[in-house]
């Protein structure tokens, strides 16, 4: 195989994968990698438009955990206008501890449901997020919280 094609086949791999940005996170199979934009280092999307995608930032100071989902939690309630379902601790199968909240919201007359997880691992934060319509988001659940929690 030629380096080019090597480079190539590599570069794909990490892409489904998602061996982006210093972090990995198992994508489940109903959902399939699409372009990146930023400030995300990963974004899949499934059939029906749920979108799972996962970003990592600097933790300047070395904000706590409680800080960023605090952080995370004001700007989707008081800025987007979700509204807080559910806000739990969680822990990542390589045993990163993290929040994960979940948020509703109507949007157009549509209900939305919308899923974010929060780890702080040292100088990085990782945010993986799930979301779309209520019904389609709650169909995956199993599956976008499975993901989640694969955050190494």
């Amino acid at each position: 195989m030629s380096y080019i094609k090597t480079i190539t086949v590599l570069a794909m791999a990490a892409i489904i994968s998602g061996c982006l940005g210093g972090t990995t996170m198992e994508v489940p199979g109903e959902f399939v990698p699409v372009e990146r934009t930023e400030p995300y280092d990963l974004k899949t999307v499934s059939a029906d438009g749920v979108v799972l995608a996962r970003r990592t930032q600097e933790n300047p100071k070395n904000g706590t955990l409680e800080f960023w989902a605090q952080a995370i939690g004001n700007q989707l309630s008081a800025r987007e206008g979700y509204k807080l379902a559910d806000n739990v601790a969680v822990t990542s199968e390589s045993g990163v501890t993290g929040r994960l909240m979940t948020f509703d919201a109507l949007r157009s007359g549509a209900a939305f449901k919308y899923l974010v997880a929060v780890f702080v691992k040292g100088d990085k934060v990782i945010v993986v997020e799930a979301g779309g319509r209520a019904e389609s988001v709650t169909k995956l659940l199993p599956q976008i919280r499975t993901a989640m929690m694969t955050v190494k």
